[in-house]
């Protein structure tokens, strides 16, 4: 008699299992209206990195693309401003989300960036998102503020993986802020063809459990 519940819960079990390995972030929107689960780092004084329902840019008036709250990171002159946080992800989950950049300067010295960066404990950054003027990035005009530009990224492998968001303003006279949201955490794995199968397999067996319950 127990057999059919055992065998139900079994194969939800093993459906579910590769959704059940990874952590979601923390606050991935900031809809918390702070920045909760975040680590902010500054490298000179003078840069600032807070959750903010609107942002003034140079050209612009920017609002949260999900929800009411949003990321905003402030770089002044010669600063970089960094806000992170980890995140334990199955091979083939994404993460994706919303940034853009703007830019106040006078002129085209040094170099000014927002990005975001993924990176495995341990292995090299890969860049999800970029925007700015540096080795590999879109030149971005001075005194603009730039549309809200979607991101994604997949997980190449089950890891922790640092997320990042940074904005880089070295010898730029002027200021730059980097805003920064998302939806919501990493979406689930889709189970592999394995899985899909072997619970294709058993749902005749439960049938013919059920049938066979029903006779007695």
């Amino acid at each position: 008699m127990v057999r059919l519940p055992l065998l139900s819960m079994s194969l939800v079990c093993l459906l579910l299992l590769p959704c059940l390995v990874s952590a979601d972030l923390v606050n991935p929107g900031f809809e918390t209206g702070d920045l909760t689960g975040w680590t902010a780092y500054f490298q000179n004084p003078g840069g600032t990195a807070s959750a903010v329902t609107s942002c003034t840019g140079v050209t612009r008036t920017y609002s949260a693309p999900y929800g009411t709250y949003f990321a905003a990171l402030h770089s002044p002159t010669g600063n970089y401003t960094h806000l992170y946080q980890d995140v334990a992800l199955s091979a083939g989950q994404v993460l994706s989300g919303m940034a853009a950049l703007d830019l106040a300067a006078s002129s085209g010295s040094g170099n000014y960036y927002a990005r975001v960066t993924l990176m495995e404990e341990g292995g090299q950054s890969e860049i999800a998102w970029s925007a700015g003027h540096y080795t590999g990035t879109v030149l971005v005009p001075f005194n603009t503020s730039g549309d809200w530009s979607s991101w994604e990224w997949t997980a190449p492998k089950t890891a922790t993986y640092e997320l990042e968001y940074k904005m880089y303003g070295v010898f730029v006279n002027g200021a730059a802020n980097g805003l920064f949201d998302m939806a919501a955490g990493p979406s689930p794995v889709i189970p592999e063809p394995g899985t899909l199968t072997l619970l294709a397999l058993g749902l005749p067996g439960l049938a013919l459990l059920r049938r066979r319950r029903r006779a007695q």
